[in-house]
């Protein structure tokens, strides 16, 4: 859409970049499966990057989900006028369930999009028999669009259940106790933590999961980056619904507070007049 910029030269100009892709891109090349891809993605990476810096020297103003993102850009781009306006989450849509009680476990996302897929798979293969082992009854649901074949083939773990595409996400939501965000890779904020926050779930999550928000491991969800300890995490908050509940207020009560549409629009209308 940065094409039509041409256009527009004689008006004030904001781009909603969203993320940073050329971060993802070189987040992406440490889980590259070959070669080749390593090269693709080192391209693509550098590509991206040229024009995120041209449209950023081009207009007024930038817009970014995430400090995180913003910063890069910063980084990339030192003279870019750039600001952070975070994504939201509708608030009467994900209202908070009642916690099921049940060692049920929910991942969702697109689950052809790279680091949705290689999340869950990593979770499924290295973290989730630790579960079990502890836990015997855990259970996993995987929702989500276009699950590739490796996704796919989690339903034949032990306990693994892939529904694939959901019309509404919130009768899944509801009959799991815990979500868990295992990403490695990624760039802006998470709509699924947001989600999660604002339903009343409990999360775990790994620092990559949940990086943007202004959340706090151990107020809002539990953080973990290896497998070993984000297994004893889930298994210490499926073993105490005391610590879902604590979490899950929390959550919700920050979403309320940060994330809600109306708080968004209001900080993007100042933008837009400033």
């Amino acid at each position: 859409m940065a094409g039509y910029l041409r256009h527009c030269s004689s008006c004030r100009q904001v781009a909603d970049l969203t993320d940073v892709v050329s971060l993802l891109h070189r987040r992406m090349l440490r889980f590259a499966p070959s070669w080749s891809a390593k090269v693709f993605g080192r391209v693509e990476a550098r590509r991206l990057a040229f024009w995120e810096k041209r449209v950023a020297r081009l207009v007024d103003l930038v817009l970014l989900v995430s400090p995180v993102d913003a910063a890069e850009l910063a980084r990339m781009t030192p003279r870019a006028r750039i600001a952070v306006l975070p994504n939201g989450v509708d608030l009467d849509y994900f209202r908070p369930l009642p916690d099921p009680g049940k060692p049920v476990l929910i991942f969702w996302g697109h689950l052809r999009y790279p680091p949705n897929a290689d999340g869950i798979v990593w979770f499924c293969r290295e973290i989730f028999p630790k579960v079990r082992e502890v836990l015997p009854d855990a259970e996993l649901l995987v929702a989500g669009k276009a699950p590739p074949p490796e996704v796919v083939a989690l339903g034949n773990l032990p306990g693994v259940k892939v529904v694939g595409y959901v019309p509404d996400l919130r009768p899944y939501l509801a009959q799991a106790s815990l979500v868990v965000v295992p990403l490695r890779f990624g760039t802006g904020i998470r709509n699924k933590v947001l989600e999660a926050l604002a339903a009343g779930r409990a999360i775990v999550s790994t620092p990559l999961g949940c990086e943007g928000l202004e959340v706090r491991p151990g107020v809002h969800l539990e953080v973990a980056d290896d497998p070993q300890s984000f297994a004893d995490a889930v298994i210490n908050l499926l073993r105490s619904p005391t610590r879902r509940a604590y979490l899950a207020a929390n959550g919700r009560k920050l979403v309320e507070q940060l994330y809600n549409w109306g708080t968004i629009g209001r900080k993007l209308r100042a933008l837009i007049e400033n």
